[in-house]
C-alpha cells in the first residue's frame, strides 16, 4: 500500500509539476499576448498619426501648387504685359524718330530758303575757322605795326 500511495504521490506531484509548469507557461504567454497587443495598439497609432501628418502634408503641397501656378500664371501675364508695352514703346519711339527727322529736314529746308545756307552747322564751323584765320592776321598785323611804330 505505502508502494501505491507513493506512487499515486508521484503522480500527484508529477500532475501538480506540470499544472504548475503550464500555469507559469499560460501567465507567459499571456503577458506576452498583452506585451504584442500594446505594441499593436502603439504601432497602429503611431501608423494613424503618420497617415494624418502625411495627409496635412500633402493638403499643403497641394496648396502650395496652386500658389505656384497662380504665380506662374500672374509672370506670365506680366512678361506679356510687359512685351506689349516694350512693343509699343518701341513703335512710338520709331514714330517720334520719323517726326523729328522730318522737322529737322523741314527746318533745313527753311532755313536755307531763308538764308541761303543749306546746312547752317557746317557754314557755323567755317565761319568759326575763318574768324579765327582773321583773328590770327589781325594780330599779325598789330604786331607788326606796333614794331614798325616802336622803330
Amino acid at each position: 500500500m505505502v508502494a501505491t500511495l507513493q506512487g499515486q504521490l508521484d503522480e500527484v506531484q508529477r500532475r501538480e509539476t506540470a499544472l504548475k509548469a503550464r500555469e507559469r507557461h499560460d501567465a507567459v504567454v499571456s503577458s506576452l499576448k498583452s506585451r504584442h497587443e500594446a505594441e499593436i495598439q502603439a504601432l497602429e497609432s503611431e501608423l494613424d498619426r503618420q497617415r494624418k501628418a502625411a495627409a496635412r502634408l500633402e493638403t499643403e503641397v497641394d496648396s502650395l501648387r496652386g500658389r505656384v501656378s497662380e504665380a506662374q500664371r500672374r509672370h506670365d501675364a506680366i512678361l506679356v504685359e510687359t512685351s506689349n508695352e516694350k512693343d509699343r514703346l518701341h513703335s512710338e519711339l520709331a514714330e517720334k524718330q520719323r517726326q523729328l527727322a522730318q522737322a529737322v529736314s523741314a527746318n533745313r529746308a527753311m532755313v536755307a530758303a531763308e538764308t541761303g545756307i543749306a546746312d547752317p552747322v557746317k557754314e557755323i564751323c567755317e565761319l568759326k575757322s575763318h574768324l579765327a584765320a582773321v583773328t590770327l592776321e589781325r594780330n599779325e598785323l598789330k604786331k607788326r605795326a606796333n614794331d614798325l611804330t616802336v622803330r
